[in-house]
C-alpha cells in the first residue's frame, strides 16, 4: 500500500524486539466512542513504546484479528471484516481453544490519509499464544484496515502465517509400558497424553534415601567396596519414553529420535519404531522397549533431533537428551549450599505465605535451586508450584501430598542461609 506519513495522525513502528517478556498485564476493554460497543480482549503490553502511547485503533484491530482466529466474529459496531477472499486467518479445525494471547510484537505500522477523512493503515507483527501446559505458538500477521469517524473499523485484508520454532522445547517422561497400554484407549488429545505421563512417570531424581546410600558407598575405600555390595537402584521392566514437544511445529517440520545404549566404546544405537501423535502441530513421540532404569552400569538414552524442514539438506539439531540413569544433582546442590549459616526462614522464626507474591517468589526460587521447580519465578503460586512442593515433600519428608507449614519451610530452606 502506497502511503505518506502525516505526522499528526500516525505512529511509526519499525522495531526488533529484544525486550524481556512483560507478560499479561492489564486488559483492553476499550469502549468505542462512536458506537458505544465493547470488545473484551487481553492486549499484552510488549510494545516498542509505552502502552498508553499506542493508538487505540491498533489495539482494536489486533483484538478483532485474534477473535477471528478464534473463529468468532468481533462486535459489528466496533470492527468489521470486508467481504471477499482477502482474509486468510482461520485454521480449519483449530481455534486456539484453551490458549491465551500472551504477547504482541508490532514490527511495522504505516498510515496514510484517504477519502472523507479516513485513515488507511497497514499493520504487521507477531502474535504469541500459550496455554496452561506452557505450550506455545507464534504467528506472524499482516493486515490493512480503514479508520473513519462514526463508523466501525473495517479490516480490508488480513493474513496469518505460523512461525516455525528455531529451537523447540521438548520434555520426556519414563512411564511403565503396562500402564500406558491399560490407559491408551482413553488418550485422545495432547493434553490427555501429557496428564497421563505427568501422573504415571517414574522419577529420575534420586530420593533422599538413595542419595544417602550413594554417599556412604562413595565414602568407602576400594578394598571396602570389594567386600560390600553397591546400592541397588535399578528397575528392570518394559518402559515407554513419552516425549512432548511444547512448541507448535509446522507440517513439514520433523522430530526424530535415536536410542543409544551402553557407555564409552560399548555404545550402540538400538533400532526402534517410535509412535507419533500429532495434534495441530503439537507432537507426542512414544518409544517403547525393555530395559533397566536407574542403572549406571548399563544405561541408555533417548536423543531427540529437530529439522525445521523435511529436506535432506536440513541439518538435524539435537534439542533433547534423556538419560535412564538416576540423577543425584539436586542433592549435590543441596550439600553445596549446606555450609551456609541457617537464617530465619530455616529456623522457622517467620512463616512464609505462598499467597503473598514476595513470599511465593522465595519459595519458588528455593525449589528451583534444588531442582524441583522449572517454571518461571513469578510469585504466582499455581499448579506448577504446588506440584513442585508436593514432589519435595514426597522425596524429602516422605509425605506424598501438597503441604505448607513451618516444618516444610524449615526443611526447604535448610542450608540456604535464609
Amino acid at each position: 500500500m502506497k502511503s505518506k506519513l502525516p505526522v499528526s495522525i500516525c505512529l511509526l513502528f519499525v522495531v526488533v524486539f529484544f525486550i524481556g517478556c512483560v507478560g499479561l498485564k492489564g486488559a483492553f476493554k476499550g469502549k468505542d466512542k462512536e458506537s458505544g460497543d465493547r470488545i473484551k480482549m487481553v492486549v499484552p503490553r510488549r510494545l516498542a513504546v509505552r502502552p498508553r502511547e499506542v493508538p487505540r485503533h491498533v489495539k482494536l484491530a489486533t483484538s478483532g484479528l485474534v477473535l477471528r482466529m478464534r473463529h468468532r466474529q468481533p462486535p459489528g459496531k466496533a470492527v468489521v471484516f470486508s467481504s471477499g477472499r482477502k482474509h486468510r486467518v482461520r485454521e480449519k479445525g483449530f481455534d486456539y481453544s484453551g490458549f491465551r494471547w500472551t504477547l504482541l510484537d508490532l514490527t511495522a505500522c504505516r498510515a496514510a490519509g484517504g477519502k472523507g477523512g479516513q485513515v488507511l493503515v497497514h499493520l504487521e507483527g507477531l502474535l504469541h499464544f500459550a496455554d496452561s501446559l506452557d505450550r506455545r505458538s507464534t504467528s506472524s500477521f499482516a493486515m490493512d484496515y480503514v479508520v473513519g469517524r462514526n463508523r466501525p473499523l473495517e479490516i480490508t485484508s488480513s493474513r496469518i502465517v505460523h512461525v516455525k520454532p528455531v529451537w523447540p522445547r521438548v520434555k520426556a517422561y519414563f512411564v511403565p509400558l503396562a500402564e500406558l497400554k491399560k490407559n491408551l484407549a482413553r488418550l485422545k488429545t495432547f493434553r490427555d497424553y501429557y496428564r497421563f505421563a505427568a501422573t504415571h512417570f517414574v522419577s529420575m531424581y534420586a530420593s533422599a534415601r538413595q542419595a544417602k546410600a550413594k554417599a556412604r558407598w562413595d565414602s568407602l575405600s576400594a578394598f571396602q567396596k570389594l567386600r560390600s555390595r553397591p546400592p541397588r537402584t535399578a528397575l528392570e521392566g518394559d518402559w515407554a519414553v513419552m516425549i512432548f514437544c511444547l512448541d507448535r511445529l509446522a507440517p513439514d517440520s520433523l522430530l526424530d529420535v535415536k536410542v543409544i545404549s551402553g557407555t564409552g566404546s560399548s555404545m550402540k544405537q538400538v533400532a526402534v519404531k517410535p509412535a507419533v501423535f500429532d495434534e495441530h502441530g503439537w507432537k507426542v513421540i512414544v518409544v517403547t522397549g525393555h530395559g533397566r532404569l536407574h542403572d549406571s552400569s548399563n544405561p541408555f538414552r533417548v536423543d531427540v533431533f529437530y529439522r525445521m524442514e523435511a529436506s535432506p539438506a536440513a541439518k538435524p539439531l539435537l534439542v533433547g537428551r534423556f538419560d535412564s540413569r538416576l540423577d543425584y544433582s539436586r542433592y549435590r546442590r543441596a550439600r553445596a549450599a549446606g555450609s551456609a549459616a541457617e537464617g530465619p526462614l530455616a529456623l522457622g522464626r517467620r512463616l512464609l505465605d505462598p499467597a503473598r507474591r514476595h513470599d511465593a517468589r522465595l519459595i519458588q526460587q528455593r525449589l528451583k535451586e534444588l531442582g524441583y521447580y522449572r517454571l518461571k519465578v513469578d510469585g504466582s503460586f499455581g499448579r506448577g508450584s504446588r506440584a513442585s512442593l508436593r514432589a519435595f515433600n514426597r522425596e524429602v519428608l516422605h509425605v506424598d501430598k501438597y503441604r505448607w507449614d513451618i516444618e516444610v519451610q524449615k526443611a526447604l530452606f535448610k542450608g540456604s542461609g535464609l
